[in-house]
């Protein structure tokens, strides 16, 4: 979960043009700096920000501007990393400094109001922003049902009844929700650094309706809520807690519940993470007694950007436990995560996503006499674009597929399953 929003993650481009427009203005006065000089800073301050060391981006740009006073574009990017470190009221005076002045051109004074309009947004102690997501898509297992009819029991057939090999269908996607951000008013000293306190909280519903297999319909409530502290961009620590109530085909299913510390630093370009959870699942149905569990993780990432931020890489690994009262669905095991994201063109994303994960059971399986062991390997690819201008501003289409498969010691938990959707989403 980002910390930051969107809109303060995106905002250097809002200002980008009217960079742009000041560089000559700029390097056809007398200053202290050559032209080639105050470039080389210039470059070095909006590097280090791109790498997230928005503290020593700020630092530059200060010494920049206090070797020239007249470079308006520095003094625009700084407002700007203000503006990423929370620090609106430095952010407002910077920008407003460049907009109150008469040689700054129209053009200029025009992107400035858009960029002070969204520090007023985000400087305001609550933000809601309210966001939905609509799509269709087509599932080649619903029930993640094996791919034969006839499984292996001890070298004995069985014949599976129809509803139990895997079943295909197609889906409507139906997710809303809103999310409030509480900025506190005063910083938290913390050695060197002002840490900005925040309290996160988010409440969504999802459903998923199936045409024909309904029993396989999905609801999901989901709440999070919790504190976070952001320390410049240097590093952020996030611990919200987490509840889902979750139906299936109509009826109530189970209950999770927990928390989700995650602690993330940027050092030189790079992204480190470490994150814990731990998660009470209560299954309801009676069907399922003996799954009530306790389920912990820990584990850690680590990410990159580069070209410009048009292209990101991110590896985690993770190690998992899930202590169930029944000893057949106890397991433990290790999840591994590679994400490449790459931006091609104004406004489009491109993401790839492979993963795999081993889960090795405690107890014997009934009828089989031996222990499950799994081995999941999932691979998705989605392809994005958001709307920046017309009736359609604002608003992301996006196409996703997926490929699953389980391998398993016991052929009945032995499955392949395709999903492909086309999705429309917006925050507001």
């Amino acid at each position: 979960m980002s910390l930051l929003p969107l809109k303060l993650i995106a905002t250097p481009c809002l200002l980008g043009l009217a960079l742009t427009a000041l560089v000559q203005s700029v390097h056809a006065q007398s200053t202290p700096l050559t032209p080639r000089q105050s470039d080389e800073h210039f470059a070095r301050a909006l590097n280090l920000r791109e790498d997230g060391d928005l503290e020593q981006s700020i630092d530059e740009l200060e010494k920049l501007l206090a070797a020239d006073s007249t470079l308006d574009r520095a003094r625009l990017e700084l407002a700007v990393s203000h503006f990423r470190s929370l620090n609106f009221d430095q952010a407002r005076a910077l920008a407003t400094e460049v907009l109150d002045r008469p040689t700054t051109p129209e053009s200029v004074k025009v992107t400035i109001r858009q960029f002070l309009t969204e520090v007023d947004k985000e400087s305001r102690p609550h933000v809601f922003t309210p966001f939905v997501n609509v799509g269709v898509m087509h599932d080649s297992n619903v029930n993640a049902g094996p791919s034969r009819d006839v499984i292996d029991i001890n070298g004995i057939k069985f014949n599976l009844n129809g509803k139990d090999v895997k079943t295909s269908d197609t889906g409507y996607i139906t997710m809303a929700g809103v999310a409030h951000r509480y900025l506190f008013p005063n910083k938290v000293s913390f050695g060197k650094s002002n840490l900005t306190m925040l309290w996160q909280s988010q409440a969504s519903y999802y459903r998923t309706t199936y045409d024909t297999a309904r029993t396989y319909d999905l609801d999901v409530i989901s709440l999070s809520t919790g504190p976070a502290l952001l320390a410049s961009n240097k590093w952020r620590l996030v611990m919200p807690y987490q509840f889902s109530d979750i139906y299936l085909g109509g009826s109530h299913l189970a209950t999770f519940n927990g928390i989700n510390p995650t602690w993330i630093a940027n050092a030189g370009g790079w992204e480190f993470s470490v994150d814990a959870q731990w998660q009470k699942r209560n299954y309801i149905q009676s069907d399922n007694n003996g799954r009530d569990s306790i389920f912990t993780s820990v584990g850690g990432a680590l990410g990159r950007n580069f070209l410009g931020q048009k292209l990101t890489a991110n590896v985690a690994a993770h190690a998992f436990e899930e202590r169930a009262t029944t000893k057949r669905f106890a397991n433990r095991g290790e999840e591994y995560v590679a994400t490449v994201t790459t931006r091609p063109w104004s406004g489009g994303e491109i993401m790839l996503r492979g993963s795999h994960r081993e889960a090795r059971y405690q107890g014997e399986e009934i009828m089989y006499g031996f222990a499950r062991r799994d081995e999941e390997n999932r691979y998705t690819l989605s392809v994005g674009h958001t709307f920046s201008t017309g009736p359609m501003e604002k608003w992301t289409v996006a196409l996703v597929g997926s490929s699953v498969h389980n391998s398993s010691n016991i052929s009945i938990y032995d499955y392949r399953r395709k999903q492909i959707s086309a999705n429309l989403s917006r925050s507001f």
